[in-house]
């Protein structure tokens, strides 16, 4: 793979995993300019990239420095002045590890992102992922997945398990008409770049389409 083609995946990877753990909670400081939220949000990503690229990508990464990862980018995140609490931050380096691993950047992830999909596919109730405050919870909440999903590794169970036809049919993009359709497979150059890969990448990387041919975040690295 080119280092343009390499690159671009890991800032389009960063969109999709700070928005998904973003979205649902409040994580900036009240009265944080566009300006700081840049900022904050360039230095997030050059961090977790240096330990992907460093960790993940060398070794198989254990669960104890996987669980110090997420407290490490908590503590970044203290340090560069916009706290986010310990569920941000599992959901983000868990959706980072998730979309690395899938394109074979890195080694297979110790776990998996802990949100409203996982824990309803793990039957867990009660549970609300963006207010985890501490390892001790997250650990906790890990341990009762790794039971539903048995055998399985955790970053395998989540692929086995994820609802991707509900998100493609439900899209936008299938639901205006099939002349979208067309174009999602014939015009989109990215799109057609994943496709020819899913002999080999898990088809859970479909999810990100109708975000690339939708309205995809803007200035999400520099506003």
């Amino acid at each position: 793979m080119s280092n343009s083609k390499e690159q671009f995946l890991k800032t389009e990877f960063f969109i999709f995993s700070w928005k998904a753990a973003t979205e649902h909670n409040l994580v900036w400081n009240k009265n944080t300019t566009d300006k700081a939220k840049g900022n904050f949000r360039k230095n997030i990503k050059e961090f977790l990239e240096d330990k992907l690229l460093k960790e993940y990508g060398e070794r198989k990464v254990t669960e104890e420095e996987h669980i110090k990862n997420i407290a490490d980018l908590q503590e970044k995140s203290i340090e560069l002045g916009n706290r986010l609490n310990f569920g941000t931050c599992q959901k983000l380096l868990n959706m980072m590890c998730k979309y690395y691993w899938c394109v074979g950047f890195i080694e297979e992830p110790p776990h998996l992102p802990i949100d409203s999909i996982n824990l309803k596919n793990a039957g867990i109730k009660d549970c609300n992922w963006t207010q985890i405050e501490d390892k001790n919870e997250y650990k906790s909440i890990i341990d009762k997945i790794r039971k539903k999903a048995g055998s399985q590794s955790l970053a395998e169970w989540e692929i086995v398990n994820w609802k991707r036809k509900t998100i493609l049919m439900n899209s936008k993009l299938f639901k205006k008409n099939k002349k979208n359709a067309k174009f999602f497979h014939k015009k989109n150059t990215f799109c057609v770049f994943i496709i020819k890969y899913t002999s080999k990448v898990p088809f859970f990387v479909w999810e990100i389409f109708p975000r690339i041919l939708g309205k995809s975040p803007k200035g999400i690295l520099t506003s």
